[in-house]
């Protein structure tokens, strides 16, 4: 989202900004008799999703930008795009609100070392409250990479159809994905942003409102990444999972009086 200084702290605030100008549009729009009911959480992530304005090749020429590889709407720099305030508040007033779609697992960037488990088990709520008899269609999907192909880059493991809200799942094969993917020696490029990201596996959830492909607006989305690497020169017991995220500095103190420094990280759930 546009703002003044380019960092993640002015977009966040920026970005409930635009999160708020949405629901209250649906509040007025539902006080007018447009809409039924107030948008959830997950239904305004997916106006703003589905109206956003995509940021990708080629870029001006004046303004170089981050692209995504051709054929890849979805980048790391930019996600869906640009927030479209008017756009979104038009499609609530059109009681265009897409179907909700929530991945549930696996965990953001959880580790999965394809040697020591030959699947990953993928979760996610959907629903579409606002079609016609609540129908819809599913689809969970994986592609390699953070960006991929938008029409040759999934491949579909999971699908069916509901009439309410429910908890989907499949599993994704992981004998699937070439050793070439997720093993070798781990590298930099210095010239571009995609050599941290070499080893995610993108999944994503697709729900349409009573199975129409065709409309933007008919389709709820979700995805996220896991880390699929497997490194000869992991230590026992590592990664550790934290269960939480970590934005404080670690720090570095020999507590136990071992002659070892250990690592202290301070995470957003209050412990340390």
């Amino acid at each position: 989202v546009p703002n003044t200084d380019g960092s993640t702290s002015t977009g966040t605030p920026t970005q409930a900004g635009v999160a708020a100008l949405v629901i209250s549009e649906a509040l007025s729009a539902k006080a007018r008799g447009q809409i039924t009911s107030p948008l959830t959480a997950n239904e305004v992530e997916q106006v703003v999703r589905s109206t956003a304005m995509p940021i990708n090749a080629p870029c001006p020429a004046a303004e170089p930008c981050f692209t995504a590889p051709s054929g890849s709407t979805f980048n790391i720099q930019y996600g869906y795009g640009r927030p479209n305030v008017l756009a979104a508040a038009a499609a609530v007033d059109a009681n265009h609100i897409p179907p909700v779609a929530d991945i549930q697992s696996p965990s953001w960037y959880q580790w999965v070392d394809p040697t020591k488990q030959s699947s990953v088990f993928v979760t996610a709520n959907v629903a579409a409250p606002r079609a016609l008899g609540a129908n819809y269609s599913w689809q969970l999907q994986y592609g390699l990479g953070p960006q991929p192909n938008d029409t040759s880059g999934w491949t579909t493991f999971a699908n069916g159809s509901g009439g309410g809200p429910a908890t989907v799942s499949g599993s994704i094969n992981l004998a699937t994905i070439p050793s070439s993917f997720w093993g070798g020696q781990y590298s930099v490029d210095p010239s571009t942003r995609l050599s941290i990201e070499q080893y995610d596996v993108t999944v994503r959830v697709r729900v349409f409102a009573n199975n129409d492909t065709t409309d933007s607006w008919a389709m709820g989305e979700d995805r996220r990444a896991f880390h699929l690497r497997h490194d000869d020169t992991e230590l026992p017991g590592f990664p550790l999972n934290l269960d939480s995220s970590g934005e404080g500095s670690p720090t570095l103190a020999d507590i136990e009086g071992s002659g070892k420094l250990d690592t202290i990280i301070p995470t957003s759930d209050g412990s340390v």
